[in-house]
């Protein structure tokens, strides 16, 4: 049996036996090591001279090693005094008596304890459920709306990680749904892991500044049409509202470019061929020119 076959063979009993009803952790460990044994296995070796093994040592010893792994025990003594001692329950009634005159006092109540223990316990979903079970119906009962519940307590719980993915919160609802404007060096890293190979990379943001500055002032210059323009969509006040956005996002976008703050690249890539052609130099493997002579050499007017 080739190895692709006899992973699938063992996720899928991995699958089965838990269903079945057995512990997670000895399934893992017996199911790994059965298969294990088996792909080790040659024939005229002595069973215990199997690899398995010898992994199975390194693998306890680098876990006994591990010196991470000791906080294991301290986060479930953690969850026991919590859930013991109501502390979360205490510290929410706490925090919502001291904002009670504060307006949506319970969403600010949560979005404190979300910033508590995400902190102590690090911002997972955990957090998440544990203040889905205690904040989500009593927001629900003093009349939030659903999604602003859910939102709040998401919103407090989890944190979005990946280096430059997404363009805010604000741009993203209210001026350009669904854009996504990727960092330059996460583009490369997905382009080399495609084969592709960065030829050029431009930056364009003094340009774009430029640009977005010229956009801002003929929006300020011409304010009553484009509020005209609005409202044979929305009513007056929406229009006001989308035409106060846009204003804020493009002084604010501009000023970004201006000050470095933002980047915007422009980038070339290509798959290298696997032979060079008669218009090619040799050992190129790449039609793309060696030097920017083709971009300055013309006469700019």
């Amino acid at each position: 049996m080739s190895d692709p076959a006899l992973g699938l063979l063992m996720l899928g009993l991995i699958v089965v036996v838990i269903m079945m009803g057995f512990p997670t952790a000895f399934t893992l460990m017996g199911l790994g090591m059965f298969f294990g044994f088996f792909a080790y296995y040659r024939a005229g070796e002595s069973w215990a001279d199997n690899h398995i093994f010898d992994l199975m040592v390194q693998r306890t010893y680098g876990a006994m090693t591990n010196d991470v792994l000791i906080s294991i025990p301290l986060f479930v003594l953690m969850g026991y005094v919590m859930e013991r001692g109501a502390l979360v329950d205490k510290m929410f009634y706490a925090i919502q008596l001291a904002f009670r005159r504060v307006p949506a006092a319970l969403a600010v109540a949560s979005l404190i304890v979300c910033t508590f223990w995400g902190i102590a316990s690090g911002l997972v979903g955990a957090v998440v459920v544990l203040m889905g079970v205690i904040a989500f119906n009593p927001m629900l009962r003093a009349g939030y709306d659903v999604r602003l519940a859910s939102g709040v307590i998401t919103a407090g719980g989890t944190r979005n990680t990946q280096l430059g993915a997404g363009i805010g919160e604000f741009v993203d609802r209210y001026i350009f749904p669904g854009g996504e404007l990727l960092h330059v060096s996460q583009v490369l890293h997905t382009m080399a892991e495609q084969g592709l190979e960065g030829v050029d990379t431009e930056n364009l943001r003094p340009h774009y500044a430029r640009t977005l500055w010229a956009w801002s002032d003929a929006l300020e210059a011409n304010l009553d049409e484009a509020q005209q323009v609005l409202q044979q969509t929305a009513n007056a006040s929406r229009a006001e509202r989308v035409l106060r956005a846009y204003r804020l996002y493009l002084a604010g976008s501009a000023l970004s470019f201006e000050q470095a703050w933002v980047s915007l690249h422009q980038m070339l890539s290509a798959k290298p061929a696997s032979t060079g052609g008669f218009d090619m130099p040799k050992g190129a493997q790449s039609a793309y020119p060696f030097n920017r002579e083709y971009m300055y050499s013309q006469n700019l007017r």
